[in-house]
């Protein structure tokens, strides 16, 4: 996908880095692949309890990539890095929202840069 056509799309004012991190066990160095790198668009969606007395909230990633786009899908845990405006969040996947005709939408939660590994 051509990721420059994206980003003056106000649709998707973001920038977000989807990784894969695999560890092996007897020393090898970690394999770092790069899943996705270009616009989306990330927000947080806030949600009540059917009692209404708990309001959670959610971080979202909207990826301009539809299903036949993606070479290797995110999964659960994979690490993303979201560059909005002049500041950057990190987190792990959390549930990768299988990838649609429209795009992709991506839940995923807060972690801090250091407990990023």
């Amino acid at each position: 996908m051509d990721s420059e056509s994206f980003m003056n799309n106000p649709r998707f004012p973001h920038t977000c880095i989807i990784t894969r991190v695999t560890d092996y066990p007897d020393g090898k160095p970690s394999d770092i692949k790069t899943l996705y790198d270009g616009p989306c668009r990330s927000y947080t969606q806030f949600s009540t309890s059917t009692a209404g007395d708990v309001i959670s909230s959610r971080r979202t990633l909207a990826i301009p990539m539809k299903r036949d786009e993606w070479e290797t899908t995110p999964d659960t845990g994979d690490l993303v890095t979201a560059n909005i405006a002049d500041r950057e969040e990190y987190g792990r996947v959390i549930d990768p929202s299988n990838p649609n005709n429209f795009g992709t939408n991506i839940l995923w939660g807060y972690v801090l840069k250091n407990g990023i590994s």
